[in-house]
């Protein structure tokens, strides 16, 4: 059976539209990210790690200033610190005070060995920039703080 065709000088039928798949990728991207972040949260809460979500202070970036590396606790983590591109080896308890040079990021990270627990601190000008602490197993706490070039500043990076 054949279809039939208009006569000749009539228009055709315009072609059915397809339905857009770009509203089911965006909708099943944002339902992707959504999943990802829960995972990050439900992890960083399951592992016993804690850091402060938000800046405890900000220290303006110009003028000479210096950092204080500080690292409390129990068992013996294995810990690095400095300035970004450094890695400098510490041990607990630990205080230590240096002028800040020209890096734009400075940390102090400190991962259990298999039990006690950790916090550190990082201070520009005996303000405290960064706080983090780790419990348990083989957990990290990080303290980092970089530039703001926006507010010229030191701020939490974590």
């Amino acid at each position: 059976m054949s279809t039939m065709q208009p006569p000749y000088g009539y228009p055709q039928a315009p072609a059915p539209k397809k339905e857009s798949k770009v509203n089911l990728f965006a909708g099943l991207g944002c339902v992707g990210v959504f999943v990802i972040g829960l995972f990050i949260v439900a992890f960083a809460v399951a592992s016993g790690v804690k850091q402060d979500a938000h800046t405890i202070a900000a220290v303006p970036v110009a003028g000479r200033h210096t950092i204080t590396y500080v690292l409390s606790g129990s068992g013996a983590p294995e810990v690095t610190y400095g300035p970004s591109g450094s890695d400098i080896k510490g041990s607990l308890p630990m205080h230590v005070v240096n002028p800040m040079g020209g890096a734009d990021s400075y940390s102090i990270t400190a991962q259990l060995q298999g039990g006690g627990d950790v916090t550190c601190q990082i201070e520009v000008d005996g303000k405290v920039i960064s706080r983090a602490t780790a419990t348990g197993g083989y957990n990290i706490a990080m303290c980092q703080i970089e530039q703001d070039p926006i507010r010229n500043e030191w701020i939490n990076a974590n």
